[in-house]
């Protein structure tokens, strides 16, 4: 947790876990999601599709992450000011949810196989 105390203190200069609540979406977050996800989705469509795919990649997943950038101050800021319980329960619904994705796939099979 640590790490993103400081990762979050030297992008937005301020204390992770500052009191006052910050607006919905954040131009400056944005910004940083654009620029640090263009640069790497182009460079990986550039290696793989050549410099227009890198570029269209690039620009189409960069605003993807400009979204998550622009938004990721007030969820942090959300899911620190959470009750400690309601984040437990929320982290077991998620636990549960991606325990039951993984058994689906495996439990398809074995009524496939059943069915016959």
């Amino acid at each position: 947790m640590e790490f993103f105390q400081v990762y979050w203190q030297s992008i937005y200069r301020e204390p992770a876990n500052s009191a006052s609540k910050p607006r919905f979406f954040s131009q400056k977050g944005a910004w940083t999601g654009f620029i640090s996800g263009f640069i790497f989705w182009f460079a990986f469509g550039f290696f793989v599709y050549g410099l227009l795919g890198g570029v269209i990649l690039g620009v189409v997943l960069g605003l993807v992450d400009a979204a998550a950038g622009g938004v990721s101050r007030f969820i942090f800021w959300l899911v620190n000011n959470l009750p400690n319980r309601l984040l437990g329960a929320i982290g077991l619904v998620l636990i549960l949810i991606a325990s039951f994705l993984q058994f689906a796939s495996p439990l398809i099979e074995l009524l496939n196989v059943a069915g016959k």
